[in-house]
């Protein structure tokens, strides 16, 4: 990850920032989002370090990307890594700003799908901050089997 030119940039951050964020965890995550219910996914905040972190939610009757029958699809997986970013992001920063378009979503395979009542953990790795730019690895679990990996792209409509 680079450091933003921009002066104000939270990024990277301090050891003594990290422990004072490890101190707070596991983190509830539904205020940290910029999404609102029922859209907003992710439950909790499990890890943070420097380039990522990792989250768990379960997956909730009333999530409107599952079906009548409780089952979802791939794009339940990649829009809680999604939410992950921000939830990571906002985390880090101790504010709520995060303004970010998931724009492509590349590389990704899938080995399963979560229904409502499982338990999604998702790790993310930011392998790229380019200011506006993040390219996001990740990797998803449904009940403790690995369910997905690939990378996200987003841009950042309010990077500090």
């Amino acid at each position: 990850m680079t450091e933003s030119d921009n002066s104000t940039s939270t990024r990277p951050l301090s050891l003594e920032r990290h422990a004072e964020l490890r101190a707070k965890l596991p983190f509830p995550a539904a205020d940290l989002l910029p999404h609102g219910e029922p859209f907003a996914l992710i439950d909790t905040i499990v890890e943070e370090w420097d380039l990522g972190g990792k989250t768990s939610s379960v997956v909730h009757p009333d999530n409107p990307l599952a079906a009548a029958d409780g089952s979802t699809g791939a794009e339940t997986l990649i829009e809680y890594a999604a939410q992950t970013c921000a939830a990571l992001d906002a985390f880090q920063r101790g504010d709520k700003s995060f303004g970010g378009l998931l724009v492509e979503v590349v590389d990704s395979q899938y080995t399963a799908v979560p229904h409502v009542g499982d338990t999604v953990e998702v790790v993310i790795n930011v392998q790229y901050d380019l200011g506006k730019w993040r390219g996001i690895g990740y990797e998803a679990s449904v009940n403790g089997k690995h369910a997905a990996k690939g990378t996200l792209k987003l841009f950042i409509i309010n990077e500090q």
